[in-house]
């Protein structure tokens, strides 16, 4: 009887461990390569807890790899929840239907924060450089004064000549008034440079403290 007393309470408590399990809420993704000593540590956390970014099959987030056009396009479309956009027919000819990036890089482009180089080009798996990734976030923000305000404004970097024209105005709204991205050590900014997954990351969770403040 004792003994028959034992298991049901046993049972009981299982049954109360699996539901306390259950109703506690699912943990952030964390990511092997990713250590809490690591740079972007708390963007990335924060970006994949979430639910705008993800990691690997094996568990790894790979902070160091560079990330393509179309694979920031898409967070940025999933961190803006955009109208969805699907035409009959790509308007990018390096694109097709089938592609797992085509419907966000196609809303992307029609809402007006990505464009395309002419030619019906896209370049989706091409990596994207850093003064691209001030022109999509600024853009997203819908602040085209500044931008005009600012098309011939020189930032302190060493190397501010290579800023694009087309891009010097988002460059200085994105660095100088929303402290969007930054430069390096060396005060070189790097503008034409790939960015890697973790800048990419750090770059969104700078831009969506501003976007909610908005």
């Amino acid at each position: 009887m004792k003994q028959r007393i034992l298991v049901v309470v046993a049972m009981v408590l299982l049954v109360f461990a699996g539901l306390m399990m259950a109703a506690r809420p699912a943990a952030a993704d964390t990511f092997s390569d990713v250590q809490s000593s690591y740079w972007a540590y708390d963007a990335i956390n924060s970006l994949s807890g979430q639910g705008y970014i993800t990691g690997y099959p094996y568990g790894n987030f790979a902070p160091d790899a560079l990330i393509t056009r179309a694979e920031f396009v898409s967070i940025m479309d999933k961190v803006l929840k955009l109208p969805a956009y699907d035409p009959a027919k790509p308007d990018f000819s390096d694109i097709s239907g089938g592609d797992w990036y085509y419907n966000s890089v196609e809303t992307a482009v029609h809402d007006g924060i990505a464009k395309g180089y002419g030619n019906d080009i896209f370049r989706p798996g091409y990596p994207i450089t850093r003064e691209e990734m001030a022109c999509i976030l600024v853009q997203a923000l819908g602040i085209p004064s500044q931008v005009a305000a600012n098309m011939g404004t020189k930032t302190n970097f060493t190397d501010d000549a290579r800023i694009s024209d087309w891009a010097r105005g988002y460059v200085v709204v994105a660095v100088q008034n929303l402290g969007l991205l930054k430069g390096y050590p060396d005060s070189s900014f790097k503008p034409q440079s790939d960015a890697t997954r973790a800048e990419a990351c750090t770059m969104i969770e700078n831009f969506l403290k501003v976007y909610v403040q908005g």
